[in-house]
């Protein structure tokens, strides 16, 4: 058993070197090492008897069984998923959507739309969070002040667009 540790252990450092290759095929120096301890790419699995000293409770994830059977596919499939999460950073539905898949919850909240795109899309291109904040006002019960407005516009000057639309989305 311990000598099966030290085959995963190098092939883990291995196959991250090698994760170019594609989640199924084994690089040769992979193959090599597994083939002087008798073993093949396919037959390379833990122990579920062993994993099960470790829980196997209802938290446990489909993907992990799926890498516990074939661990040769951890760095390719990881490769993947990494490309998936920077290709969608800019956009938390498909972030959220990505992670529920993983976490077998599925939510797709584009595929009704964007539900902030209206607010989005009604704020001015200058000042958006001056502006938010100007009509927020009257709904506390006063009108925003010119010296008070003049104030905000300085303080959103100093901000990156991309925050200061952020925020008054959230004050919209």
């Amino acid at each position: 058993m311990k000598r099966i540790g030290w085959v995963i252990l190098l092939l883990a450092g291995l196959s991250a070197a090698e994760s170019g290759r594609g989640a199924d095929r084994a690089p040769r120096p992979i193959r090599e090492a597994l083939a002087a301890v008798d073993l093949d790419a396919d037959r390379l699995r833990f122990d579920r008897h062993d994993m099960s000293l470790y829980g196997g409770d209802r938290w446990r994830l489909r993907f992990f069984d799926a890498w516990i059977d074939r661990p040769l596919r951890i760095p390719g499939d990881a490769e993947v998923l990494q490309r998936n999460l920077l290709a969608a950073a800019d956009s938390p539905a498909r972030l959220f959507s990505s992670a529920t898949a993983r976490l077998e919850t599925a939510v797709r909240r584009g595929l009704i739309g964007d539900p902030i795109g209206d607010l989005r899309a009604a704020l001015p291109e200058r000042d958006p969070l001056t502006e938010a904040a100007a009509r927020l006002w009257p709904r506390a019960g006063r009108m925003l002040l010119p010296e008070e407005r003049r104030s905000l516009r300085r303080a959103e000057g100093r901000l990156p667009d991309s925050v200061s639309a952020a925020v008054a989305v959230i004050l919209e």
